[in-house]
């Protein structure tokens, strides 16, 4: 992976979403490489330098004196000829007593060794984590079908969702906008130039793509054209580029 660009290893995580994920893979092997001869450290001021890796992920992949002492603890508690007893009490417990509601302290087994009970701290568990606001986005890709053998690709470089990988011309809008709109964007024109083409919407409504945080509107705008364009690329060939999901399920139905 080290060697590897990071083209190649953005496309063989294509579908997986997540990129940064990789990017962060892809730079921690080239400094793992770099500064540890490819051996991967095991101290956990060491681990906590490298990309990508946070006090939680140091901590547990440095832990297996801490892994052991919790087996220890844990074992007695099992019924070795049939465990599923022991798996089936604790989801019992969760499910009837030790509920995120009206939970039942008086009845609980483990009432005298709770640590929520003995810090009178019961309503306020678990902690309830707030779900982020979701942001609404319109993206407006131009699909340039140049003589049925060619497109237009960019590569997104702002530190946004799929940083680096590539997509059709983008425009953002504020709101859904139509084909009246679309024509007059900077985006448009720019591309277009004086050449003359044909502009189709390939999608009868916006297709939408939810994300952690946000979900994408899509249209997809066909613009079919007979002249040649700088910096195209042959359908045929798209198939090398990593691009998003979003727009790989787009290839996949156009150009059945």
């Amino acid at each position: 992976m080290a060697i590897a660009d990071e083209d190649t290893v953005l496309k063989l995580w294509q579908g997986l979403s997540y990129y940064t994920r990789a990017r962060n893979l892809h730079y921690t092997a080239k400094y793992i490489v770099a500064h540890y001869n490819g051996e991967f450290p095991s101290d956990y001021n060491e681990i906590i330098k490298l990309k990508g890796i946070g006090e939680y992920t140091a901590a547990a992949i440095s832990s297996t004196e801490g892994k052991k002492q919790f087996k220890q603890l844990s074992q007695p508690l099992i019924n070795f000829k049939d465990p599923g007893d022991y798996n089936q009490a604790i989801m019992e417990l969760g499910a009837t007593i030790c509920t995120p509601k009206n939970v039942l302290c008086n009845s609980c087994p483990l009432n005298q060794t709770c640590l929520a009970v003995k810090n009178m701290n019961i309503s306020s568990l678990p902690v309830k984590v707030k779900n982020p606001k979701i942001k609404i986005r319109h993206f407006n890709f131009l699909v340039f079908d140049i003589s049925d053998q060619y497109t237009i690709l960019e590569r997104r470089k702002d530190k946004d969702i799929w940083q680096n990988l590539f997509q059709f011309p983008l425009y953002e809008s504020a709101y859904e906008i139509d084909y009246k709109e679309i024509i007059k964007t900077n985006t448009f024109n720019d591309l277009i130039g004086k050449c003359e083409y044909k502009l189709q919407i390939f999608n009868s409504k916006p297709i939408i793509h939810r994300l952690t945080h946000q979900h994408i509107y899509t249209n997809f705008w066909i613009i079919i054209i007979q002249s040649h364009l700088k910096g195209a690329v042959e359908w045929e060939n798209i198939s090398n580029f990593a691009v998003p999901t979003l727009i790989y399920n787009f290839i996949d139905k156009f150009k059945k």
